[in-house]
């Protein structure tokens, strides 16, 4: 496992002059912005993605089917690149929360928390399907298959919203519920929900990724 870590953290090394730009393009155009939420949830994302483009070089140089041929089952080889993505989240976020509170009024209190909360919550159940679909059709028809996924869903949503009451009313009701709920609970329910997705996207990769055949 520790193995299979350090040489997606070389393969992400390689790419840190592309990192370092982003980050610099990062801060020119969030830094003087007070909307903490998108800063954060645009840092983890970008860098969440590039870490699961491990996934695609292996894809690239077959390094699967060698990999076989070594002391490590599938059960690592997927462990290693949840974990990996979500140490990458975890890291940028954190890496964005000093860089706020440098360059900008951000401080820590209730409130920035449950921000902070909600950003890894979102980030896990979007990362949570997207390995699902990586690991199980490849990485260059998972980008295409999630976003048209999400696509058809967003509008579905939104013509259902538009066209039938009752829809209307049932996301009236939801919105209004979550709302009512405090910082603590919107903490532990978005990191609850969000875990609970990570780990169960993880373990079923692990039972598809060991019915492939390289």
């Amino acid at each position: 496992m520790k193995g299979l870590l350090l040489k997606d953290l070389y393969y992400l090394k390689s790419m840190k002059n592309a990192l370092i730009v982003f980050m610099g393009l990062w801060i020119l155009n969030f830094m003087t912005r007070s909307n903490y939420f998108a800063s954060l949830l645009m840092i983890s994302y970008i860098n969440g993605v590039m870490s699961i483009q491990t996934i695609y070089e292996e894809e690239k140089s077959n390094w699967n089917k060698y990999s076989l041929t070594m002391p490590i089952n599938k059960s690592e080889i997927v462990m290693s690149k949840y974990l990996l993505t979500f140490f990458t989240i975890i890291v940028s976020i954190l890496i964005g929360i000093i860089c706020l509170m440098l360059f900008n009024n951000f401080s820590i209190n209730i409130n920035t928390l449950s921000t902070v909360a909600m950003v890894i919550g979102l980030n896990l159940m979007f990362f949570s399907l997207y390995m699902l679909i990586a690991i199980k059709y490849g990485m260059e028809k998972s980008t295409i298959m999630l976003f048209v996924f999400i696509g058809v869903m967003v509008l579905t949503i939104l013509y259902l919203y538009n066209k039938l009451p009752l829809v209307k009313e049932m996301f009236q009701n939801i919105f209004y519920r979550f709302n009512s709920i405090n910082e603590v609970g919107t903490i532990f329910l978005s990191i609850g929900i969000g875990l609970f997705l990570y780990i169960l996207s993880m373990l079923v990769s692990i039972k598809i990724f060991k019915n492939k055949e390289f």
